[in-house]
């Protein structure tokens, strides 16, 4: 079947922030106990550990395995049925899910519903997409640029300082804009 109204909503939607998402999805066959959930991200989102699951209601379970080189994460259910009927709403959430580390538009996250089984093509239930938040540039706080001589046409070191909303990744850049008459 088909999965509908299909969400992945990050808590914070800045560049390389870990921020606690919820998903959202209706079934359109049933996810029992023991089934699987399957989440293929597309655009750099990721996490650093095996996040931790909760879902609405909280008489599910879940055990998520995070795989990095192929963007997957495998949900295996336990407790309640997820969906014991078709067409059913389902919820939870995810800690720790790192956003994509650039300005970017809302991407797509696959996600398919297994059997208890396994995790094969034999084994699907359902099938679907969902849209992610766009990610956005971030606020600087607290920024700083504090000359060590404050004499006009005098050369001196400066330092600069600032609080980032995102993450700076190794090969990024800092630019600094100054305004007329400094250079």
């Amino acid at each position: 079947g088909a999965l509908t109204t299909a969400t992945v909503a990050s808590a914070t939607d800045t560049p390389g922030v870990k921020s606690t998402a919820t998903v959202g999805f209706t079934t359109a066959g049933r996810i029992l106990s023991g089934g699987a959930i399957q989440l293929v991200f597309s655009e750099g989102e990721t996490f650093d550990a095996n996040p931790t699951v909760t879902f609405t209601p909280n008489t599910v379970t879940g055990t998520a395995v995070w795989t990095a080189g192929t963007s997957t994460l495998v949900i295996t259910t336990a407790g309640d049925a997820v969906s014991a009927d078709e067409g059913t709403a389902v919820s939870f959430t995810l800690t720790d899910m790192r956003s994509n580390p650039r300005i970017i538009g809302a991407s797509t996250v696959a996600i398919t519903t297994f059997h208890s089984t396994g995790t094969n093509a034999a084994d699907v239930i359902d099938a679907g997409s969902a849209a992610t938040d766009a990610i956005t540039q971030g606020a600087l706080t607290t920024a700083t640029v504090a000359s060590a001589t404050d004499t006009p046409g005098v050369k001196s070191t400066a330092t600069v300082g600032f609080t980032t909303a995102g993450r700076i990744l190794s090969g990024g850049a800092i630019q600094l804009v100054f305004s007329e008459g400094e250079t």
